[in-house]
């Protein structure tokens, strides 16, 4: 058989890939047939039986984009840099030492590679490192979260409706020819948060140099949350969740806000001003009172100069706001007494806020005064 030549169903019983005598043998050969038709070669189909995913072998390909992989040694010969560096960049975005002589790599990951070494020169190695891993965590996620909507979405149903190879093969290639779109919507997402995010700083209060921001920082969390995740079956849950990141970030971005994370059944946000904060916290409270599957939820807001790192937000202030979220009842915010004077000093509309007593907090010596939105009126 030469290269060119397309597989005959004896090549393909001779590599072991094909018993004509099995009982799938047909929905076999119509997998196969349809794996060759999207480009992939005899090697291919060998390599991907030998790791268990034969069925998603042209979209693993796609994958690679038809590339030769290529060990570390090559890869720093074509970025132009040291294979130490590719090694260090490679564990500080989230994956583990390569096996000597490994081909993990493909050439177009060069210029990656050449990116870091720019950014070493920048930034220094150690802080490049520390950003690295922010970024491969990110991506993580994304992947993993593209995988479980691929699963959970589309594989399950084909799998209960026992649907042949073929087509898991062809919903594989569809979700891929979909994740290489991700690329540029991350881009586009990327290039105006970071405008938005300026923009933000620009409004910002500065302590220390440049390095401790000023924040009004939230904790939200669910009341009963336990309780709940046992009540509910897992497809519900996932949908709790999912409502509860909806909500939270049309909430936030609404105000000019910024979502930190989601912690579990709860969440971390920040905003420069404290009506914006008073807002985020006020439409969570009514959101959860008015969800029949909620017991409630609360908030704990504070104010204060942050620890300011990859992305995150972390410090005393941000203990503060977790405290006060876990002390405050159902429905109920609670602020500490320095986003109370700021509250009252800034220039709003709102209402000042009201004392609500001294709670002690665990981690904090001293007894802390609390302030609380006034009730609304009701008409």
């Amino acid at each position: 058989m030469s290269d060119a030549a397309r597989p005959t169903e004896a090549d393909l019983e001779a590599a072991g890939l094909y018993d004509p005598e099995a009982p799938d043998a047909g929905e076999r050969l119509d997998l196969l047939a349809h794996l060759l038709d999207q480009g992939c070669s005899l090697d291919d189909l060998v390599a991907a039986e030998a790791v268990g995913r034969l069925t998603s072998a042209a979209a693993d390909a796609r994958v690679r984009g038809g590339q030769r992989p290529v060990d570390i040694d090559e890869l720093a010969r074509l970025a132009g840099v040291e294979a130490t560096l590719i090694a260090q960049a490679w564990r500080s975005i989230g994956f583990p030492d390569p096996p000597p002589g490994a081909r993990l790599w493909w050439p177009s990951d060069a210029d990656t590679f050449a990116a870091f070494a720019l950014g070493a020169e920048l930034f220094g190695p150690d802080r490049l490192a520390q950003f690295s891993r922010v970024l491969g965590r990110a991506a993580a996620q994304v992947a993993e979260a593209a995988i479980a909507m691929f699963v959970t979405d589309v594989q399950v149903r084909l799998e209960g409706d026992r649907r042949p190879p073929g087509e898991m093969a062809s919903a594989f290639m569809d979700a891929q020819g979909a994740a290489d779109t991700l690329p540029g919507v991350f881009e586009t997402a990327f290039r105006h948060h970071l405008e938005v995010a300026q923009r933000r700083l620009d409004a910002t209060d500065f302590s220390a140099g440049r390095h401790r921001p000023t924040f009004c920082v939230g904790f939200a969390d669910l009341v009963g949350s336990t309780e709940l995740a046992h009540r509910l079956d897992p497809k519900s849950t996932a949908r709790l969740a999912a409502d509860l990141e909806q909500v939270a970030t049309d909430t936030v971005a609404g105000v000019g806000g910024r979502l930190v994370k989601t912690i579990g059944d709860g969440i971390l946000f920040t905003t420069v001003r404290t009506p914006s904060a008073l807002a985020i916290a006020t439409e969570l409270v009514g959101w959860a009172q008015g969800d029949e599957r909620l017991q409630g939820l609360r908030v704990g807001l504070a104010m204060g100069p942050v620890v300011w790192q990859d992305g995150d937000v972390h410090g005393p202030v941000v203990n503060l706001a977790a405290r006060l979220c876990t002390a405050a009842d159902g429905g109920q915010v609670l602020v500490d007494p320095a986003f109370a004077a700021a509250h009252r000093e800034a220039d709003h509309r709102g209402a000042e806020l009201v004392p609500a007593g001294e709670v002690a907090l665990r981690g904090f010596a001293d007894l802390v005064a609390t302030f609380t939105p006034p009730p609304t009126p009701i008409h």
